[in-house]
């Protein structure tokens, strides 16, 4: 069975309580300053007596709260203050992707949360990492640059105002950098990418849409190599030759993942980038005996594998340590039936998440759901939105989740 929720941690509480207790300051800062307890200027004080991690954990309790707050009220007052109170100096770790993530804000909120940052980072020299995942601009990018020479990690996917010229100032200005997160940065071009791929010396994830595609026409022909660690290629199909493939593993020999847009064909050489442990496949082909290559040869040690075919027996079958299985695909032939079979001969006691879901109907029913929850362990994670399965059963399956206090989620 999924194993039990934990009891709230004294710590989560009280984070809580002071998030919301600086989200209702700054509120009435901004309605009522005169009649406000404290002033802007000591509730900054007090924030930047705390400890740096106290902080950073601020930082997100409070977003979580103003979510609550926007979901409900769908105001955003006092967003500005909080933001000024808790991007102090001494941050290390500024995360604001749940900005993006958690609600939808209006045009004029998003340059607000820009304005602030840009006026804060610049007097943060020990940031080490940084996500503004929709949020970010060249502006910032280019303060980072000058300003955090520690910083490893930068998430800004989904950016549209930032550019080739923000990629290369981080680039440059930036040599420990270690992960940086571009994808659907419309923006950004294949000069760009190539830019940060030849000045990021440090680089170990580059997640970009476009990576296969620049590394192999910009590098194939020099002698570089990376310290990468996820290749990727999903903006157009991937068909590489099998020197190009075989070039990718050798330039980059710490390669544990990869995200590919492929035919069957060029799945067959999926193996000669390394021991891939996570490897995502997107294809619109009929899977044949490329896939069946691919999965031989690295489902000894693959972990997660996300496929949208269905292609499902033969990757169960083969790979034994998988830890997250989604499956999105046309799964009419998937009863319970069929799913025990499965499982019987893999009962993936590893995984922790597993989505099977499909435009159409999924035929597994409620039988399913208590079998995958006796035979994994593991199981904090299952997707059952296309199964036959009624709203009232659905209900049940939540009742007794609460009932046993597992920590396991259904949706």
């Amino acid at each position: 069975m999924p194993p039990r929720k934990q009891v709230e941690s004294l710590e989560h509480m009280c984070f809580m309580v002071m998030a919301g207790t600086l989200h209702r300051l700054a509120v009435e800062l901004e309605e009522e300053p005169e009649s406000c307890q404290v002033s802007a200027e000591e509730l900054s004080s007090t924030v930047a007596s705390l400890p740096a991690v106290i902080n950073e954990n601020m930082i997100t309790k409070v977003i979580e709260t103003i979510h609550q707050t926007v979901s409900r009220t769908r105001r955003t007052i006092g967003m500005r203050t909080c933001l000024e109170v808790l991007l102090q100096p001494h941050v290390q770790r500024l995360d604001l992707s749940g900005l993006f993530f958690k609600m939808r804000l209006p045009v004029a909120i998003n340059m607000t949360i820009r304005n602030v940052v840009r006026e804060q980072v610049g007097s943060m020299k020990n940031l080490m990492i940084l996500n503004m995942v929709s949020k970010c601009s060249d502006e910032i990018l280019c303060i980072v640059s000058q300003k955090c020479p520690n910083i490893t990690e930068v998430i800004v996917s989904i950016s549209d105002l930032v550019t080739d010229e923000g990629l290369k100032a981080l680039a440059l200005g930036c040599p420990k950098l270690e992960k940086l997160g571009i994808s659907k940065c419309w923006e950004v071009t294949t000069d760009g990418i190539a830019y940060a791929l030849q000045y990021g010396k440090n680089l170990q994830k580059l997640q970009c849409d476009q990576l296969g595609a620049v590394m192999i026409n910009r590098f194939k022909k020099s002698n570089t190599t990376f310290k990468l660690t996820h290749f990727e290629q999903t903006q157009t199909l991937f068909e590489p030759q099998e020197e190009e493939i075989a070039w990718v593993g050798g330039a980059c020999p710490c390669l544990e993942s990869a995200s590919l847009f492929v035919d069957d064909e060029s799945l067959a050489l999926v193996p000669q980038l390394g021991d891939i442990r996570v490897l995502e496949i997107e294809t619109s082909a009929i899977l044949g005996n490329g896939f069946v290559k691919a999965i031989t040869n690295l489902g000894v040690s693959l972990l997660t594998l996300q496929l949208n075919y269905e292609c499902v027996e033969f990757f169960l079958m083969w790979c034994h340590k998988l830890e997250s299985v989604v499956l999105k695909a046309e799964l009419e032939f998937l009863t319970d039936q069929y799913l025990k079979r499965i499982l019987a001969a893999n009962p993936l006691t590893e995984a922790k998440r597993i989505i099977i879901a499909s435009e159409k109907h999924v035929p597994l029913t409620l039988e399913s759901v208590y079998r995958l929850m006796a035979s994994c362990p593991s199981l904090e994670n299952l997707g059952i939105s296309s199964w036959d399965i009624t709203e009232e059963e659905f209900f049940k399956i939540r009742d007794d989740v609460r009932k046993n206090n597992y920590n396991f989620m259904i949706s």
